[in-house]
């Protein structure tokens, strides 16, 4: 029988983050930033500075997903119709 994982642990989750230096209106942010793996002993992840990914612009931030998938070897999958399933490996 499979080990049971505790509730937070089932899902991978990741953190962006916004630079807010030198801005003064405290709900504004540049437009840059670094996006972290969330450390999941149950998967395997840990958040370490190696695992961090920087973007210097929101039309950078899917590449830096993509970035941060591929350093942590996740792969994504997606159910098509009649329930196959696709690997999406080579991201």
């Amino acid at each position: 029988m499979p080990e049971e994982i505790p509730h937070g642990d089932k899902m991978i989750a990741f953190k962006v983050r916004f630079w807010t230096t030198n801005l003064t209106n405290k709900k504004m942010a540049w437009n840059k930033g670094a996006i972290t793996v969330v450390t999941n002993r149950s998967r395997g992840l840990r958040n370490t500075p190696e695992n961090h990914v920087f973007f210097r612009s929101i039309e950078e931030l899917p590449g830096a997903i993509r970035e941060i998938l591929k350093k942590n070897d996740i792969a994504l999958v997606s159910e098509e119709k009649g329930s196959k399933k696709k690997y999406l490996i080579d991201l």
